[in-house]
């Protein structure tokens, strides 16, 4: 029963959060999350470089007018979410940064794993990688089981994430 609740209010969080990002808004973003990262405490770890592009305009405009479900499952938390209203998927589509990471610090894991859904059909699925500590504000895109594409997580997104894991008592 309060997962139910739970979908219900990100769904009504998703439908009161349709912004309008303009490229200049989405790169001050980006380089807000950049400076968040860079200012944190931790130390400095190796990472592995990645040379994954950015989703497709293709991808993405196949995803906007097709994906009729997205599923998250998440490893290590008590939580999962659907979406299968078109606006809510619509929204969700705007956590994607249009720039790439460079690397994956090792401190990074996948917290979870997305998938967007065609006709019931998986058709895509992306690690989402989520840690403030680290500066990790990514997804990682998987087509036929291979690492594909990689984007990163728009400030929409961060501020997603960090609202649901707040409703639902998760520090993160």
């Amino acid at each position: 029963m309060r997962y139910i609740y739970l979908v219900t209010f990100l769904s009504a969080i998703l439908f009161s959060c349709q912004s309008e990002s303009t490229n200049q808004e989405s790169n001050s973003k980006d380089s807000t999350e950049t400076q968040v990262a860079m200012n944190s405490n931790k130390p400095v770890l190796a990472a592995t470089d990645i040379n994954y592009p950015s989703l497709t305009n293709d991808i993405i405009k196949n995803l906007a007018e097709n994906c009729d479900y997205i599923d998250y499952i998440f490893y290590d938390l008590p939580i999962s979410i659907s979406q299968d209203n078109k606006q809510a998927i619509i929204s969700n589509l705007n956590f994607l940064s249009r720039n790439v990471p460079s690397s994956i610090p090792n401190a990074c894991k996948p917290m979870g794993r997305k998938f967007f859904h065609i006709d019931g059909e998986i058709i895509l699925e992306a690690d989402v990688y989520l840690n403030k500590e680290e500066g990790c504000f990514f997804y990682v895109f998987y087509e036929n089981g291979k690492k594909t594409y990689a984007n990163k997580i728009s400030s929409d997104g961060v501020n997603f994430y960090s609202n649901v894991f707040g409703q639902a008592g998760i520090k993160q």
